[in-house]
C-alpha cells in the first residue's frame, strides 16, 4: 500500500502504483469498447520498478490476472491478449528480455 505523494509520475504516485493501474486501465477501456471481448471485468496488476538513483528506470516483473470469458483460451493465448496493453501503458524501453 502506498500512502504518499512523490514525483517520481505526473499523478504524484509511486511509479509501481502507477502504472500498474495504467494498465488496469488498458485493459478495461478495451473491454468496454468491444475490442476484446474475451475479457473479463475482473483483473489485477502488479509491478516490480527498477530504481538507480532514486529514479525509476525500468521494470523487473509485471504480474497481470485477468479474468477472461472464453474458457478455451491458455494462459499463452491471454498473455498474447494482454500483452499489448502492458506495453501500452509502461515508458518505452521498460519491458526487455530480462523483465
Amino acid at each position: 500500500m502506498f500512502g504518499y505523494a512523490c514525483n517520481e509520475t505526473p499523478e504524484l504516485m509511486p511509479a509501481p502504483i502507477y502504472y500498474a493501474h495504467r494498465i488496469l486501465q488498458n485493459l478495461s477501456e478495451a473491454r468496454r469498447s468491444g475490442k476484446e471481448k474475451s475479457l473479463g471485468p475482473d483483473a489485477k496488476s502488479q509491478v516490480t520498478i527498477q530504481y538507480k538513483g532514486g529514479k525509476p528506470v525500468g521494470v523487473t516483473q509485471i504480474v497481470v490476472s485477468q479474468q477472461h470469458i472464453d474458457e478455451e483460451l491458455t494462459s499463452k493465448d491471454v498473455r498474447k491478449i494482454v500483452d499489448p496493453y502492458v506495453r501500452k501503458a509502461l515508458p518505452k524501453g521498460w519491458v526487455n528480455k530480462d523483465t
